[in-house]
Parts: structure tokens; C-alpha cells; sequence
């Protein structure tokens, strides 16, 4: 999870692989985060709490919003979510991508 400058500073999940992360790929996938807790309801959507993210509230991993994301916007790392939490948001993200699990 990281600090991300883009249309403004929002927290994002890195969802591609590591082997993709650790490439010269100038862009990378994320779900954006947000304090909106509401969007929770929509399909897929995966609540954080606080102690999973170290972030100031609850959040939420808003899948439906995977985007590019150039490198160069990351600012700061800010944690690792724990495998628990990689497998609710994969989770979301092939439901709304119709992936088969």
C-alpha cells in the first residue's frame, strides 16, 4: 500500500504482480482507497481497518476503480496488507473483472 500523487494524494493497494513491480514498467495497477465508507456496498469492495492499513480511519479498497498508475506518482510506501487482506481485494477484483477464482 502507498501514498499516491495523482488527481491527489490518495492511498492505493499495488495489485499486479511482484515480478511486474520489480520490472522497468513505468506504469503499474491499483485500487484506490477511500475514506467514503458507503462504497463498501458496491460489489467487490473490500473494507480495511485501520490496523491493517496504519491509515488515520477505516478505508476502502475500491476495485471497481483499477487503474494504470504511472511509477513516478507512488510518494511513500506505507504498508504490506497481510495475505488475508491481497486475497478479499484479488477477491473483488474478479468479481467485477468476471474472473474465474
Amino acid at each position: 500500500m502507498w501514498w499516491a500523487a495523482a488527481d491527489k494524494r490518495r492511498p492505493v493497494v499495488v495489485v499486479q504482480a511482484d515480478f511486474l513491480n520489480r520490472s522497468a514498467m513505468a506504469w503499474i495497477l491499483v485500487v484506490p482507497l477511500t475514506s467514503r465508507l458507503q462504497h463498501e456496498a458496491f460489489p467487490g469492495n473490500v473494507r480495511l481497518a485501520r490496523r491493517d492499513t496504519g491509515l488515520p480511519r477505516a478505508c476502502v479498497a475500491n476495485v471497481s476503480m483499477v487503474a494504470p498508475l504511472h511509477r513516478a506518482a507512488l510518494i511513500e510506501r506505507v504498508t504490506r496488507l497481510s495475505p488475508t487482506q491481497l486475497a478479499r481485494v484479488a477477491g473483488g477484483l474478479a468479481l467485477v473483472l468476471g474472473l474465474d477464482r
